[in-house]
């Protein structure tokens, strides 16, 4: 007997009864042996003894396959219980330290769980398989696998453009972040560096992320783009893209408001010519028109400007005239000849004193005095004359004109179209 159970009989032989009791369970037991009694002798039950039946103790194998990986990269966990006699029964939790990643129900009489883990972060990971036990085997906890998950190593791409220009040129940087093997997507940041300087930080969109700048200085850059990694992905640095900044030249540039004019022949119109130096330009720009429709003129107030390097614009007032005025001059036919005929009344006294040098004294006194009244009467004569003549005004035809707008000075060397239309 177990306790009040029977569990079993047998015949006595010669005072004696045996009995192979195999299906105790486990735990503890009062075994009795009851005499049922004959014709002779009473029944009688014997003193208990107690009986301590253990689970059995499996052996429990755990298995994972890679031990060493890339976050995303699926992990095969198996575990196999192996029992005595009977197929152990229950389950199998398989744990990434204490954290429960899954529970099986053992399959069948093998004994086997199997999972495939995808999720593991990257790091290292301590893997155990915990066996739950059942009526015969006792619960048991594996021996810890350590698996370990490296972050993935993304592709950078990076692009600078343009790769040459001159200060203050826009330069655009690229960067586009992407998974090299396997599946997920680059999330975070991407640093944009000029050699070690940081010049800004982009979140990704996406997998892109992009900067522009006009800020570059004088030289030769040496520009990286730098992901900053995240939970799935390493942090990488792109390739080098260099990008050479060369100063502007000295120059100017003009503008003219406005930039076309409408005048009626025979007036005037004005527009304002702005100069904009660059590059540090010093010197004195003098303004000029190129070809003019006929009977046009042109006039820069003031007509000099003065820069001496700075970065300040400057202006002159251009105005346009369709009119021009001119001159007729007239001569009379005696203009000239007071001085000729003063120079042979001069030399005429001394022609005759070649001839005659018996004449008087009194008588060259006359000669004399009759040149003298003579240039006085030729002088005024040639005072009655006059300059005559008129003037004569001429006005641009109407039509439609490009008058070019230059300047000069230094090494400035620029221009401007102005549109005229003289109606």
């Amino acid at each position: 007997m177990d306790g009040t159970t029977t569990l079993g009989s047998a015949v006595l032989v010669s005072g004696a009864a045996t009995y192979s009791a195999t299906a105790l369970a486990a735990g503890t037991h009062s075994i009795t042996a009851s005499y049922a009694g004959d014709s002779n002798f009473v029944a009688l039950n014997s003193a208990a003894q107690t009986v301590t039946i253990n689970l059995i103790r499996p052996t429990l194998a755990l298995t994972t396959t890679p031990t060493t990986a890339t976050v995303g990269t699926a992990i095969a966990l198996g575990a196999t219980v192996t029992g005595t006699g009977t197929s152990p029964t229950g389950t199998v939790k398989f744990l990434d330290g204490s954290t429960v990643l899954n529970t099986f129900t053992l399959s069948g009489t093998s004994g086997v769980a199997t999972y495939s883990a995808p999720a593991l972060a990257a790091g290292s990971h301590s893997i155990t398989a915990v066996y739950s036990g059942d009526a015969n085997y006792v619960g048991l906890t594996s021996t810890a696998q350590t698996v370990t998950v490296n972050l993935n190593t993304p592709a950078v791409t990076f692009t600078a453009s343009p790769a040459t220009g001159t200060v203050g040129v826009n330069v655009t940087l690229s960067a586009t972040v992407l998974a090299s093997s396997g599946s997920g997507v680059p999330t975070g940041s991407v640093k944009f560096l000029d050699g070690t300087t940081v010049l800004t930080t982009v979140q990704l969109t996406g997998t892109s992320a992009s900067y522009s700048t006009t800020a570059l200085a004088v030289g030769s850059h040496a520009l990286t783009a730098a992901y900053g990694g995240d939970g799935n992905f390493s942090a990488l640095t792109s390739g080098v893209q260099t990008v050479a900044i060369t100063a502007i030249p000295p120059t100017v540039t003009l503008t003219a408001n406005p930039s076309s004019l409408i005048i009626k022949s025979g007036s005037s119109g004005t527009t304002t010519i702005t100069v904009t130096p660059a590059g540090g330009y010093s010197g004195t720009i003098t303004f000029a028109c190129g070809s003019l429709p006929s009977s046009a003129a042109c006039n820069f107030a003031p007509a000099t400007l003065v820069f001496t390097g700075g970065a300040t614009a400057q202006a002159t007032t251009l105005t346009i005239n369709t009119s021009m005025t001119t001159q007729a001059m007239l001569e009379t036919p005696g203009r000239h000849m007071p001085m000729t005929a003063f120079a042979a009344l001069l030399l005429l006294p001394l022609a005759l004193r070649k001839r005659s040098r018996a004449l008087t004294r009194s008588s060259w006194k006359a000669l004399s005095l009759i040149a003298l009244l003579s240039i006085a009467g030729l002088f005024g004569l040639s005072g009655c004359g006059s300059n005559g003549g008129g003037t004569t005004v001429t006005n641009t035809p109407a039509g439609a004109y490009s008058i070019p707008v230059t300047v000069s000075g230094g090494t400035a060397a620029n221009s401007v179209s102005l549109q005229v239309t003289v109606q």
